[in-house]
């Protein structure tokens, strides 16, 4: 699937060059990966047999000094505790171990397929002499899934009607993960160690859900590389950024249809200098009921149980976090800034408004 989207994007490109060389273009890969099934090649995935057998506690915790030593995260971030329902690793039986271990060796096989052909896209802009020009930009959607559920899943469609993946199943189809005849999701131990070293998950608004790394690379265009970049960004400055840095104007019309003004801000100023300014200072996040809202460097943010019968949003109580220092929101101080929560909770009410989320 990946290699058939990048052949796509590659015969794309190809067209565009040979009807005009000079023509500005523009290229939109959306890989299946890492969403679930995690399928690859099976070369892919056995390149990581028994790459996992430590668990992932064990993994969470080199994660994190990894990236604590490359500077990606500030100095004060501390590694999130494991949540009580996410059992620990050394909890689980060998017969759950190994199969855990398979799941993510899947996963890790899917994104290293996914990594290689997306490297053969990167060669093509090589060898035609565009990637000096281009502007590339590579982020995931959202932070890592958790609906494989606490032992995993080799079919999400069971977990959609109520029914359960053995583990017996598992164990005696273990080779079959990761290839066409599973639709394979791992436990979400791992979907917590792949947040790290963030809270929560896919589908909810803490930043387990929500924070996701971009990687940018434009050789003519950008300052010195291998830099880190920590101001605020979110998904909707990627559009006006690219549109500035093309030297092209946000068209009012589309087709005959008028166009509502762009809502990001450009972030281009950001990638040639470290102590540029961040675009916006004010985001709100809303999914299935869960809110947030991101203001001056504070986020206030509440879990709405997504399974609820509620018919609206609830009471839930309102968490605090001075993410500039903790942004793996350890500390919540709500308690200690009523006045600062309030403001921001009657924030986030008038920019759902604002923007249509109600």
């Amino acid at each position: 699937f990946t290699t058939d989207i990048v052949d796509r994007a590659i015969e794309y490109l190809t067209d565009l060059r040979n009807a005009d060389p000079d023509l500005p273009f523009f290229c939109y890969v959306a890989p299946g990966a890492c969403h679930s099934p995690h399928q690859a090649p099976p070369e892919w995935i056995e390149q990581y047999r028994g790459a996992f057998d430590e668990g992932w506690d064990v993994w969470r915790e080199r994660a994190f000094a990894r990236q604590m030593a490359e500077g990606l995260l500030p100095p004060t971030t501390e590694l999130s505790p494991r949540p009580d329902w996410v059992p620990a690793w050394d909890d689980l039986t060998p017969d759950q171990q190994r199969v855990a271990a398979r799941y993510m060796e899947a996963f890790a096989g899917f994104l290293s397929h996914t990594d290689a052909e997306l490297g053969r896209l990167i060669d093509f802009l090589d060898a035609t002499g565009d990637l000096e020009h281009t502007l590339v930009m590579v982020l995931s959607d959202n932070g890592a899934s958790s609906e494989g559920g606490a032992g995993g899943s080799l079919n999400d469609v069971r977990h959609w009607n109520l029914l359960d993946s053995p583990l017996d199943e598992a164990l005696d189809r273990l080779d079959e993960i990761g290839g066409p005849r599973i639709h394979n999701n791992y436990p979400w131990g791992w979907t917590v160690a792949g947040n790290t070293p963030f809270r929560r998950w896919k589908r909810e608004v803490h930043e387990g859900g929500v924070a996701d790394p971009l990687v940018i690379h434009w050789p003519a265009g950008m300052g010195r590389p291998g830099e880190t970049r920590h101001q605020y960004v979110h998904a909707i400055d990627l559009t006006p950024t690219v549109l500035e840095a093309a030297g092209v104007p946000a068209p009012e019309v589309l087709g005959g249809v008028p166009q509502r003004p762009l809502e990001g801000a450009s972030f281009l100023a950001c990638l040639t200098d470290a102590d540029a300014p961040s675009p916006r200072t004010t985001q709100y996040y809303e999914m299935l009921g869960c809110r947030a809202i991101h203001h001056e460097g504070w986020k206030a943010v509440t879990y709405h149980p997504i399974q609820s019968d509620e018919p609206g949003l609830g009471d839930e109580a309102w968490e605090l976090y001075d993410v500039t220092v903790d942004p793996s929101e350890c500390h919540d101080l709500a308690a200690e800034h009523p006045e600062r929560l309030a403001e921001l909770v009657e924030r986030w009410w008038a920019e759902a408004e604002r923007h249509q989320v109600l």
